[in-house]
């Protein structure tokens, strides 16, 4: 009887055993997965931090550009061209795929003459059939009436200093036109169009404004994604406020929430530049002319150096634009023909460029 008992309970001991075994076999397995997907978490997170640290994907470089280097383009007021692959230009070369191109800093030269000649008759003044030059130069508003008032006869410009406005009085016999088409008739104030009969006077209703605000370095070469979009130009590099006197140094730094608000943007058909052409614009939109003065911006350029993720997406966008125009019987793209055919032209100019890049 007893033997039974013990062979019983000797069954039920193996039996248990086994549970165990497998239950254990189980939790091997588990474990086994949990420390392989911990291993792989582990590979990611160290991977990333290697790439924030030291990435492989991106290259940023730092240029500094100077017009000491290169003298502004002849016949063109303000413009300056880089040729960033000169051989000539040591330690500059074709920057490729550029997603992103930031100004870090900037030196420039506040120009001691907020009144200035150009191609829009900028320190010229129409009065009745008489045209004057105001000779270049820095002037205060006292200056610039007698200035004015020297040039004319029997028309007579004056400035109140309680309210701050400009006046004209109309002494030659007959009425005058003043012609506010030229601009320096608007930074005195006078914005509407006048005529003055002899003897009379018209004073402005705008206070005069003869500063220069600030400057812009516009550039047709850079992507609309890396520049700052305005109402006057679509490639702004960066606006630098004219904060200090004329005759200063100007200093300028990008601040953070500037650089970092600055997203990437993909590569297209000027990723690729060998020349790089800024242009130096005031805020009334005449060319900033540096009277042989010198300006210099330090720049940081993002170049792609990882081609992979750039051909799976044009090789994904082909693919959809295909599907796209299989149903093309079904569906009516009469008016897509040019955004279809500037899509192609889009997608071959990022592709080639990327398979360009050699692997790291």
């Amino acid at each position: 009887m007893r033997n039974n008992n013990d062979s019983h309970d000797l069954s039920k001991d193996s039996k248990l055993l086994l549970d165990n075994n497998a239950t254990q076999g189980k939790m091997v397995t588990l474990l086994k997965g949990i420390y392989d997907e911990l291993g792989e978490f582990n590979h990611i997170y160290q991977e990333r931090i290697f790439e924030q640290l030291i990435p492989s994907q991106m290259r940023k470089t730092i240029i500094h550009l100077s017009s000491i280097d290169h003298a502004n383009v002849e016949g063109v007021l303000g413009e300056h061209k880089f040729d960033l692959a000169s051989t000539s230009n040591s330690g500059l070369k074709q920057f490729n795929n550029v997603i992103n191109l930031k100004l870090l800093s900037a030196q420039l030269p506040y120009i001691p003459h907020n009144i200035y000649a150009g191609n829009n008759n900028n320190n010229q003044l129409k009065v009745g059939a008489v045209t004057i030059t105001i000779p270049e130069g820095k002037y205060g508003i006292y200056s610039l009436i007698n200035k004015i008032n020297n040039l004319l006869t029997n028309i007579v410009f004056s400035f109140d200093p309680i309210t701050h406005f400009v006046s004209i009085k109309n002494t030659t016999g007959s009425s005058i036109t003043c012609d506010i088409t030229y601009p320096l008739f608007k930074r005195l104030g006078l914005h509407e169009e006048l005529i003055i009969s002899d003897g009379a006077t018209r004073t402005a209703v705008h206070i005069p404004d003869l500063s220069v605000h600030y400057i812009d370095i516009v550039s047709p070469d850079i992507h609309p994604r890396g520049s700052t979009l305005t109402n006057n130009h679509s490639t702004i590099l960066k606006r630098i406020p004219l904060t200090g006197q004329m005759g200063d140094l100007i200093y300028y730094e990008a601040n953070y929430s500037d650089y970092i608000s600055q997203e990437l943007f993909m590569p297209d058909i000027t990723a690729n530049p060998s020349i790089l052409t800024l242009n130096l614009v005031r805020h009334d939109g005449t060319p900033y002319d540096l009277k042989k003065l010198h300006f210099d911006l330090k720049l940081e350029i993002t170049e792609l150096v990882e081609p992979t993720l750039l051909n799976e997406l044009a090789s994904h966008m082909r693919r959809d634009k295909d599907r796209f125009m299989k149903k093309e019987n079904n569906i009516d793209i009469s008016g897509l023909t040019d955004n279809t055919r500037q899509f192609d032209l889009d997608i071959f100019a990022i592709a080639p460029a990327a398979s360009d890049i050699p692997p790291n």
